[in-house]
Parts: C-alpha cells; sequence; structure tokens
C-alpha cells in the first residue's frame, strides 16, 4: 500500500513530496514486468489479464528504455 510509511518527520516528508507513491508505482511495474504477482494482483485482475499487463509493462519499459538510448546518443550526431 503506498501509505503504509510510518509517521515520522522523513516519512511525513516521504508523503508530502510523493516519493511514497512513486516508490509504490515502480515497484508494482517491477512485479508486474517480472511476473511476480501478489496474492492482490490475483484476487483483483481478470481471468487472464494478467499476462496482458505482464506485457503491457514490459512494453511501457521498453519504450523508456529506448527514448534513453535515444536522449544518450543524440547528442553525437
Amino acid at each position: 500500500m503506498p501509505f503504509d510509511t510510518p509517521m515520522t518527520f522523513g516519512g511525513r516528508l516521504a508523503e508530502i513530496s510523493g516519493f511514497a507513491l512513486l516508490h509504490f508505482h515502480l515497484r508494482v511495474l517491477g512485479q508486474l514486468a517480472t511476473g511476480h504477482y501478489t496474492d492482490t494482483m490475483e484476487s483483483v485482475a481478470l481471468a487472464g489479464e494478467l499476462r496482458k499487463m505482464t506485457r503491457n509493462a514490459r512494453v511501457f519499459l521498453a519504450i523508456y528504455a529506448g527514448i534513453g538510448v535515444a536522449a544518450a546518443t543524440a547528442h553525437r550526431t
């Protein structure tokens, strides 16, 4: 859950800045891309949708990797 951070000063700062939610989203994206599903994911996803979600997560990461490679090599041309 994205809001399971302890409510210390650092925890409050992470919540206010949005880093706790960003961490949660990146963790879920990684779990989907690698096929490591949690029980919650399996219980709420429709039958056969987890494979599509895994494919979409991998495509998403490939596109962003391609953008990074293009940006890194753009200054050379």
